[in-house]
């Protein structure tokens, strides 16, 4: 018979109630894909928009990927494990390698098949939950000085909401990048945390108009 697993799945819009773990028939790797064993799993607002249905009229992004979700749909876009099995055509990949991975609606679950473009192996020296943490913010924060501008020593950048998922790797970043990083926070807390990451320029907004400060 199919061996079973453990997933989070949704069939209807609506709050953190309409999440249900059931088990699900393992899924098996068609051709270019893998199957990972998850290890850890990034937890996104963006899950919070495909469970509320924000994101339910979604256009395709430039990638050809839809985000538009179809019930029932196993929650999840980031994860990091291990390889369990691997589709024809995969070449460079193989059953034990660490991998991380994002993008790929089903992360909530044992077992997950994943298109092998999107999948990345992961050092031994980075943590498979560090990995699992760092893709979808990760990138966002990577393309922002590395593709859409390539920050340098003579440049500044501001940085909103330093101290949240896509902010405080940026910052890390842009400091790499050896720029000015001005960066905006909602509390002293947060003041901290973004000063001990490097920042230049902290800026509580609710208290004073960012753009005055720049």
């Amino acid at each position: 018979g199919v061996s079973a697993m453990k997933a989070v799945v949704v069939t209807k819009f609506g709050g953190p109630e309409v999440m249900r773990l059931v088990d699900l028939p393992k899924p098996s790797a068609g051709p270019g894909e893998v199957v990972v064993k998850l290890a850890f799993v990034g937890i996104n607002f963006k899950d919070v928009y495909l469970r509320t249905g924000v994101y339910k009229a979604r256009p395709k992004g430039p990638s050809g990927i839809s985000y538009e979700p179809k019930f029932p749909f196993v929650l999840g876009l980031e994860g990091a494990g291990t390889v369990e099995e691997v589709g024809a055509g995969i070449e460079d990949l193989v059953p034990g390698d660490r991998v991380a991975f994002m993008e790929g609606i089903g992360a909530y679950a044992e077992y997950v098949a994943v298109p092998g473009w999107r999948v990345v192996q992961v050092p031994d020296t980075v943590s498979l939950e560090l990995a699992a943490a760092t893709q979808l913010q990760g990138s966002t924060a990577h393309y922002l000085c590395h593709g859409f501008t390539t920050l340098g020593r003579r440049s500044s950048c501001l940085a909103h909401a330093g101290a949240g998922g896509v902010g405080h790797i940026l910052i890390q970043l842009a400091k790499r990048q050896d720029a000015r990083v001005l960066t905006t926070v909602g509390s002293e807390e947060k003041a901290e945390f973004v000063r001990r990451l490097g920042a230049d320029v902290i800026i509580p907004y609710r208290e004073v108009d960012f753009r005055e400060v720049v």
